[in-house]
């Protein structure tokens, strides 16, 4: 099969009561390299001495400065091994496209059974990384979680600024799939509704403001002037606050879910 992108989502809003895993290729970069010859020996042997974090760090490196003969760079050999390895797995296991939540260059999230062929003819090795429950696309923002036992990834989310949002944004979201995923839409609905009210109203704890983005600011507003903040000091006046963002791109893609 030939996967849609290598940075690639599906078009779902929002899922619950599926199964999902993350299956994620082990040493991606390092593993093409070694088994199609795209370095000298004696550059292999160095990368494959170093410590996992130092070898990832001098293949990105390496990655972005080395050209291959026909003007590709080594980063498109890496990325185009990655793809083919990938493709291959979910062959094996005869995952299709319909299958598939999302492609995060070496990682697959799937629906469905896990995969179980998880190594390849050439030694490539993949490994269910994660599995879950429900899923949530808000933004730019992937949200994979198991609302039961309030476990949860983000991807596009840095891992310091994850913790931002767990009590906040994160909560209503597990709170929400889960009710959906035990079979009461109705009460998630009136849950979100209920939250949308005291949300525009800003009568809920700071940290709900956060945007739900990478950046992980607060957006203020002051006229027609908006500048974003890292935090508020005590005291500071909630009306200020622009909470455009989360609800456009947490709340709204969580009701319609549901439409």
């Amino acid at each position: 099969m030939a996967l849609p992108g290598m940075n690639w989502t599906a078009d779902f809003d929002a899922l619950a009561g599926v199964n999902i895993s993350e299956v994620d290729m082990r040493d991606a970069g390092m593993t093409v390299i070694r088994s199609e010859g795209l370095l000298p020996q004696a550059e292999i042997d160095f990368l494959e001495r170093l410590p996992k974090a130092e070898r990832s760090i001098a293949v990105g490196r390496l990655s972005g400065e080395r050209s291959r003969a026909g003007g590709r760079s080594l980063s498109e050999e890496i990325t185009r091994g990655i793809r083919l390895r990938v493709e291959s797995m979910l062959e094996a296991n005869e995952i299709g496209t319909d299958s598939l939540l999302s492609v995060k260059r070496d990682a697959v999230f799937v629906m469905g059974r896990p995969p179980t062929r998880l190594v390849l003819e050439d030694g490539t090795v993949f490994r269910v990384k994660g599995t879950y429950t429900a899923y949530a696309r808000l933004g730019r923002v992937e949200l994979y979680c198991v609302p039961r036992w309030k476990r949860w990834d983000a991807k596009g989310i840095s891992e310091e600024k994850r913790g931002l949002h767990g009590d906040f944004t994160v909560q209503l979201a597990m709170d929400f799939l889960g009710l959906w995923q035990g079979g009461d839409p109705r009460e998630a609905a009136a849950t979100l509704q209920q939250f949308r009210g005291d949300y525009v109203a800003r009568r809920l704890p700071i940290g709900f403001y956060r945007e739900f983005n990478s950046e992980s600011s607060f957006c203020l507003q002051a006229g027609r002037s908006r500048f974003l903040s890292d935090s508020l000091g005590e005291g500071f006046p909630k009306e200020s606050l622009d909470v455009a963002y989360n609800l456009r791109n947490v709340i709204i893609p969580l009701a319609r879910a549901l439409a």
